[in-house]
């Protein structure tokens, strides 16, 4: 596969009139090449842009923008109820404290 004149091995060692050029080009070097005007090298450049912003509009939506959804009115009400949960419990933990310090002071006491 060669892109110079087909005149045999002058083809294939690039000693033909078109230098030979490989297929695997890069699109720089196809939008720098001369071959595009400007106005679609700009286009390239305004999509490229656009793809690069959308991720970040999206991320910046999805932090600043956010509506409330049933499922995260349940979920905070689940963290509602959780919360009390916990302090319950917290509260249990230093009645028994409490008592244990109480038990503890008594017995001290009376020993005397």
């Amino acid at each position: 596969m060669c892109f110079g004149k087909l005149d045999g091995l002058a083809a294939i060692s690039g000693e033909g009139s078109l230098p030979l050029k490989s297929p695997r080009a890069s699109l720089a070097a196809f939008l720098y090449d001369g071959r595009l005007d400007a106005d679609r090298i700009m286009l390239f450049k305004i999509i490229a842009f656009i793809a690069a912003a959308i991720p970040l509009i999206l991320f910046v939506r999805s932090i600043f923008f956010r509506r409330p959804t049933r499922f995260s009115e349940g979920l905070k009400e689940f963290r509602k109820q959780i919360d009390v949960a916990v302090w319950i419990f917290l509260g249990l933990v230093g009645c028994v404290v409490v008592f244990a310090v109480g038990k503890l002071v008594w017995t001290w006491w009376t020993s005397l």
